[in-house]
């Protein structure tokens, strides 16, 4: 989705600032919570400019399947985790009017695997129905190659919405829609077998305690769940054996998972033997190509720093002791480069900038007066010539 589209009101980013400080969770014990480590695999190629949407194919090892967001042709890419372009599929009978999602999933024929594209997007909720194209996942064989989709097309039971997050339950074929915009994002369920040819109306499953889903994704087992917004990524676990549904299961309170917020992120995806988690931002520009990121499931919090990466750089933000909104930035780089901080609001839109120069290696501290600026969620982001590094703060 394209943000400068879109007016959010100061009380979403209250909403934010909250979900980033309680974590919008419960507290698991520390066995039930898996743990993840950032690692940066690769970037992606120029011609996914606006990258919406991220599904790790389930037939063809290695392969990622991304789409771009509105404006775009109706084309999906098969990528690896490098950001090498390994194919481009033209979707001859389709088009790209707010494609926002891509999962994938069973389908009509038995053992095979199904790209669901989800064109669910609504800035202005004014749409009566949503479309989801259905595909037979191509087998790469050429640098540029077409295909045809099944058109399913729904309405919702309540009134248009904006979405962003399409999942599919690898166990049933149950299709799911999740919005966007309320204060409780809403989820939504086309009961498999999805039909073609006629308008369908999804049901009403439930509520999420939180705001802003902009994507997720089902692990292949079915027994782990994704959703993210701007700041977090949220989990679940699910009974699969015991049958437990996608209702029963997105009524629990969800464990918040590693994270480094990136700009306009919008794109989640499980690996394909659910060891990790694949994010993307749609965000691109002339200085900074949007990288591909991995979180690797490891065996404990003491792990997520053990195994980090000593080449990024770190960076720590803290409110002053005796004056509120006022912050302390530390940040180590490990080399003499030039670097960019600032601040932005949770969509990335740049609030402050605090440096643009060249920085010498080793600790550096800086201040941050926000006394003057709104309550609410900000994220502090430092962008090397290879790396990012991002940190949520709150103003109250």
């Amino acid at each position: 989705m394209t943000m400068k589209n879109v007016i959010v009101p100061i009380v979403a980013l209250c909403m934010l600032a909250t979900m980033h400080a309680a974590g919008c969770t419960s507290s698991p014990e520390p066995s039930e919570r898996p743990y993840f480590v950032l690692m940066q695999t690769g970037k992606l190629p120029v011609v996914i400019n606006e990258a919406s949407g991220l599904i790790a194919s389930r037939m063809q090892d290695g392969v990622l399947w991304a789409l771009n967001d509105s404006g775009d042709e109706a084309r999906i890419f098969a990528i690896d985790d490098k950001g090498n372009l390994l194919s481009e599929v033209k979707i001859d009978n389709a088009t790209n009017r707010d494609w926002e999602d891509i999962a994938i999933g069973p389908g009509p024929n038995e053992g095979r695997s199904y790209l669901y594209i989800g064109e669910i997007g609504d800035n202005e909720a004014k749409a009566p129905t949503i479309v989801v194209y259905r595909l037979e996942e191509p087998k790469i064989a050429a640098s540029k190659m077409s295909a045809t989709a099944d058109k399913l097309e729904f309405a919702y039971p309540d009134g248009a919405r904006d979405a962003e997050t399409l999942l599919s339950d690898p166990t049933t074929g149950d299709l799911y829609v999740i919005s966007k915009r309320e204060r409780r994002n809403r989820i939504y369920r086309a009961a498999y077998p999805q039909r073609t040819g006629v308008v369908d109306t999804l049901e009403f499953v439930g509520e999420l305690p939180f705001y802003l889903a902009v994507a997720g994704d089902v692990s292949p087992d079915g027994r782990e769940v994704l959703v993210k917004n701007y700041i977090n990524v949220f989990h679940w676990k699910r009974d699969v054996e015991r049958g437990e549904s996608f209702r029963s299961m997105f009524a629990r309170q969800p464990d918040t998972l590693e994270y480094m917020p990136e700009t306009q992120g919008e794109s989640i995806t499980w690996s394909a033997d659910g060891s990790g988690y694949y994010t993307v931002s749609e965000q691109t520009d002339s200085t900074w190509t949007p990288r591909i990121y991995f979180y690797s499931r490891v065996g404990s919090k003491a792990d997520v720093e053990q195994l980090r990466d000593v080449r990024r750089p770190s960076m720590s933000v803290t409110m002053d002791a005796d004056t509120a909104n006022y912050f302390r930035i530390r940040y180590t780089i490990p080399e003499q480069q030039h670097i960019m901080l600032y601040v932005t609001n949770p969509f990335g839109w740049r609030v402050i900038e605090i440096e643009n120069d060249a920085a010498e290696s080793g600790l550096v501290e800086r201040t941050l007066d926000m006394r003057n600026k709104p309550a609410g969620n900000y994220v502090m982001r430092l962008f090397t010539s290879t790396f990012e590094v991002s940190v949520p703060f709150d103003v109250r």
